[in-house]
């Protein structure tokens, strides 16, 4: 199992000056035909309660008009719902989602503003969320109103299954209220990926069951409500960090969370815990760019501007930008390796993480030079920064930066990172739990819940080590190859190597419900052995030594390519090459 460290630059957004990474790739405007300018949206909004105990929220009814309003260019249709008991209310959800929802291409939107509240199930484990009626008794905290209150709200379990039920491929429920519960996985957490025509058209490919609540269990919706302003905004362009001209409901909960930082608020993104929606995502296309950041040359001029004033944030933005050639800047390492060090030298983390990946690589004009690596990244691990975690642990456990090989600081860093959501320190700490490393006991059930988490935020090596449990029926998960090849192939679809060796090895064999197909088997070992894997390689080796895929039979090739495997420790490449002519090829697989 191959630990795996963070090696791209990380940025973040300045919001001294309250700019925004630009253009990367502009999609063609919106036609009328365009499946993500369609579908239907129901608003539900309980503002009066009789119960008195419950304070009133005089501002729903404005706020639901203004979303309608607002949504009016998304989607076909938008019903508007207030006021409902909670029977009603169970009823008017199950109607919409029966009514529009039997459309297997239907893209369905329902948002509910009102109280919602949290009970906890200590006999079960569970914390359970509500969202309420006109006719909720008040939740006091007590066993007595809890079990009053209880036939009376909207438990999340009761919404999930017509959500589940509906043949719609996508669904995304906003609920203007805060409240715990496991109806979704959490990915808060997670980056947004990268939106281009390419990823959008493989979103919308599969079904979606998305999730947006405005708080946490512990946090209150004030009576005036940020969220639906919020949420206009973010579809008319502001959310569009990189202008794909499309946003998914990660981005729009990312840029709630950067407008409400001065208020007790922490939206949260998510989507069923199921594995069926795990592929898809809610989708909005920004057809009102009413909100859209400065055109790129005048963002750059102010990203340039506030870092030679000596802003830390702008200058590894702008030094992001030069690290990638994005914005329309050339890519200049040199120039974003002194942006980092400026920047670093006033004490950013970020800065210096990036900056310790450019010493670790040698990039830059900079000398690779993993001490100097290993100092940058220790500075930035003391200030709690997750990747520099990662990445320090990595030198920890490899022996690396003049560090001594030390497997127990390694998994203390790890698990200082997996403990702030970090998907890479998941995966690490989750190897180390499967191997026993690091001090720790090996427990495969604590590795695969540590893998799991990686890979419901969308992590490519999450993803291939929880197939390899599912493959082997480990860490308490049952043998399902259908999930396992499920697994592999969102992370070989991600470029991961270790997934599209994976992957091709089930195509080889016809496993997990992917047809016997030796020319897709070939065409995924030839890129992960491209990347170094060495099992692409060893796989890629002996379909050259048969002639199989496509391939022509050229030992030559498969002898080259066993040697490269050989080199990375890989048992079966060696015992390939111990074999010599005169004593004839071994039997292959």
């Amino acid at each position: 199992m191959t630990l795996r460290a963070r090696t791209l630059i990380v940025v973040i957004f300045a919001t001294a000056i309250s700019l925004m990474p630009h253009r990367v790739e502009a999609q063609a405007p919106a036609a009328l035909d365009d499946p993500l300018r369609h579908g239907h949206a129901l608003l539900i909004g309980t503002s009066t309660y009789k119960d008195p105990h419950w304070p009133p929220l005089d501002d729903v009814p404005l706020e639901l008009e203004a979303l309608r309003k607002g949504l009016h260019d998304h989607f076909d249709s938008v019903e508007v719902a207030i006021n409902l008991e909670t029977e009603k209310l169970r009823q008017r959800i199950t109607d919409f989602l029966q009514s529009y929802g039997n459309d297997k291409d239907a893209r369905l939107f329902i948002y509910y503003a009102g109280h919602g509240y949290t009970e906890d199930i200590g006999e079960q484990n569970e914390r359970r969320g509500y969202i309420t009626g006109i006719d909720t008794p008040w939740v006091d905290g007590t066993e007595q109103a809890y079990n009053a209150a209880r036939p009376k709200a909207l438990s999340m379990g009761a919404i999930r299954a017509p959500l589940e039920d509906a043949r719609a491929k996508s669904i995304l429920f906003v609920f203007d209220s805060c409240f715990a519960g496991t109806i979704f996985t959490d990915r808060s957490g997670g980056d947004p990926r990268p939106l281009s025509k390419e990823t959008v058209a493989r979103l919308t490919e599969k079904p979606a069951r998305d999730f947006i609540t405005a708080g946490r269990s512990d946090q209150r919706v004030p009576a005036h409500s940020p969220i639906p302003e919020l949420l206009i905004a973010a579809i008319n362009g502001a959310a569009d960090r990189y202008q794909w001209g499309v946003i998914s409901a990660v981005e729009i909960r990312g840029y709630m969370l950067d407008q409400i930082r001065n208020l007790d608020l922490t939206p949260q993104a998510g989507r069923l815990d199921n594995p069926a929606f795990a592929e898809g995502a809610f989708l909005f296309r920004v057809i009102n760019p009413a909100n859209r950041a400065p055109d790129e040359n005048e963002t750059i001029r102010l990203y340039r501007t506030a870092a030679d004033k000596g802003d830390a944030n702008a200058q590894v933005n702008l030094g992001f930008l030069y690290g990638t050639g994005g914005g329309g800047l050339p890519k200049n390492d040199r120039e974003a390796a002194r942006l980092f060090k400026l920047a670093a030298d006033q004490g950013n983390a970020n800065a210096q993480v990036n900056l310790g990946i450019f010493n670790e690589e040698g990039r830059g004009g900079l000398p690779k030079n993993d001490r100097e690596a290993a100092r940058l990244y220790k500075l930035a691990a003391d200030q709690g920064n997750a990747n520099a975690q990662v990445n320090l642990g990595a030198f920890y456990h490899e022996g690396s930066g003049g560090l001594p090989k030390d497997d127990r600081e390694a998994a203390r860093l790890y698990k200082l990172a997996a403990d702030q959501g970090d998907a890479d320190g998941q995966v690490n700490l989750g190897a180390f739990y499967h191997e026993g490393s690091g001090g720790l006991r090996a427990d495969d059930r604590e590795a695969a819940r540590l893998f799991k988490l990686a890979a419901d935020q969308g992590d490519a090596g999450g993803q291939v080590e929880l197939g390899e449990f599912y493959r082997f029926g480990r860490g308490g998960v049952p043998k399902d190859d259908r999930e396992a090849a499920r697994l592999f192939k969102l992370a070989a679809d991600q470029g991961d190597a270790a997934g599209q060796a994976a992957l091709g090895d089930f195509y080889e064999f016809g496993r997990g419900g992917v047809p016997k197909d030796d020319r897709e088997a070939a065409r995924l070992f030839k890129l992960a052995a491209d990347q170094g894997d060495a099992d692409g390689q060893v796989n890629l080796g002996a379909f050259y030594q048969r002639g199989r895929g496509g391939l022509p039979k050229d030992d030559r090739e498969a002898a080259r390519l066993y040697k490269l495997a050989a080199k990375q420790g890989n048992v079966l490449a060696q015992f390939l090459l111990s074999f010599t002519p005169a004593r004839g090829r071994p039997a292959l697989r």
